[in-house]
């Protein structure tokens, strides 16, 4: 969870510059760049009536998958219909690590006030990386590396892959680590 909310708060603040990208027009824009909200706020209130994937393996996996994968295809989305479609992953993935976030707190916990307090710090902690790994990316960029003959240094998109796949790394080993102490329940 804390994952998705660092590569949101990456991606709020170039949302903007990805769609001038496209030569979308502000108008066209605005609702495109909902996309990725309306679908997570559509996947909690599924995943809030639909019970069958608590305690399942498979939905984490798929999350585990579909985060970087969604956030991958809006950064590169070179295209209207390819940049919707990484939204729409993201928004889904996002929702899902959110939703199982606190379910599974609240449920390894007993509903205790220091599980909704740790899912709370998750949460912040995220808003805090997100923007952080962005703004280090930022000052990455033109970096010029030793065996960089061309001299144009870091392009945007290598700074801040370089900025944020440590936080997908990290993301990404904490939650297998859940997953492989989670106990499977009977389908």
């Amino acid at each position: 969870m804390m994952g998705s909310y660092a590569l949101l708060y990456v991606l709020a603040p170039l949302m903007p510059s990805l769609l001038a990208r496209l030569s979308l027009p502000v108008t066209l824009a605005t609702p495109v760049a909902s996309i990725l909200d309306a679908v997570r706020v559509v996947t909690f209130a599924a995943l809030g009536t639909l019970l069958g994937w608590h305690g399942k393996r498979a939905p984490m996996w798929l999350t585990l998958a579909a985060l970087p994968t969604g956030f991958l295809l809006i950064l590169l989305g070179n295209s209207l219909p390819l940049l919707i479609v990484g939204e729409v992953i993201f928004g889904i993935a996002a929702g899902f690590s959110y939703t199982s976030a606190l379910y599974y707190a609240l449920v390894s916990e007993n509903a205790s006030v220091d599980a909704g307090g740790a899912h709370e710090s998750l949460i912040g902690i995220g808003i805090g990386l997100g923007p952080l790994s962005g703004l280090a990316g930022q000052l990455l960029v033109g970096w010029r590396l030793p065996f960089d003959r061309a001299g144009g240094g870091l392009p945007p998109f290598v700074a801040l892959a370089i900025t944020t796949l440590p936080i997908i790394a990290i993301c990404v080993l904490g939650a297998l680590r859940s997953l492989f102490r989670l106990p499977a329940r009977p389908a």
